[in-house]
């Protein structure tokens, strides 16, 4: 799973291994092994954060729930706002 620098900052992008299960386990482990980041990935039990598995983003009401197998790429992506 990927963190980019983005959510990590001021610290580099974090590349953090992770077991097959469902986004919202992997997205548990990454807090778990990073703590630092676990608020900038979840608020109130939500992601705060959109999931791109394998190239493709995952809708927010269905992330957490996306089962995910060896290999899988998840890469996360911080909110972004303006106007």
């Amino acid at each position: 799973m990927s963190l980019p620098a983005a959510l990590t900052s001021p610290e580099a992008p974090l590349e953090l291994s992770v077991e097959p299960g469902t986004v919202g386990e992997a997205l548990r482990a990454v807090a778990a092994q990073a703590p630092r980041f676990a608020q900038r990935l979840f608020y109130k039990g939500r992601p705060l954060v959109t999931v791109v598995l394998n190239g493709r983003h995952l809708p927010p009401s269905a992330a957490l729930a996306t089962a995910t197998a060896a290999g899988d790429r998840i890469q996360l992506m911080p909110p972004v706002a303006g106007g």
